[in-house]
């Protein structure tokens, strides 16, 4: 491999474990969770790409962007909670250089994987940016629980991967 060729993930970064995601309304309740990230494994996908694989994650997809290990975890609180904020302490982040792209997330046109395009934003694998710009992302709604009482949901997406 030629050593001028920009490799995207020199600046990989893996959370090897997240202390502290803190729910906070505005009476000062707080919701402390620590979540710990398994092991990964950098798998080849082809001759071209790898792929970052965690197991019991899901993965974060946006069309010409790197596919992404993400950990959701959701919290129920009291229904009406307003003033809600997150907060996420990563803990333990190290650096790892790969020798290949990461694979970029398909389109999402195909009906089989024989019809699979990737489009890859060769503006972003030519930068040194980290996507996504943040570890974690969240998302609050309110709804029924299993138990049919109204809650407030905060759902919570961490990136151990950027």
């Amino acid at each position: 491999m030629r050593m001028d060729r920009k490799i995207i993930a020199i600046g990989i970064v893996f959370l090897f474990c997240l202390a502290g995601v803190t729910i906070a309304r505005s009476n000062e309740k707080i919701v402390k969770c620590i979540i710990s990230v398994p092991p990964f494994s950098i798998e080849n996908y082809d001759e071209k790409y790898v792929e970052i694989k965690i197991e019991g994650s899901s993965y974060l997809m946006k069309e010409g962007y790197p596919v992404l290990p993400k950990i959701s975890k959701t919290f129920e609180i009291e229904f009406g909670a307003k003033d809600i904020s997150i907060n996420v302490l990563p803990k333990n982040i190290k650096e790892y250089i790969i020798d290949k792209e990461l694979l970029p997330s398909p389109s999402l046109l195909p009906l089989s994987i024989e019809n699979a395009f990737y489009f890859k934003n060769e503006v972003f694998y030519s930068s040194g940016e980290t996507f996504p710009i943040s570890w974690f992302a969240y998302k609050i709604g309110c709804g029924l629980n299993d138990k049919m009482e109204r809650v407030t949901f905060v759902a919570i997406h961490i990136f151990p991967v950027r």
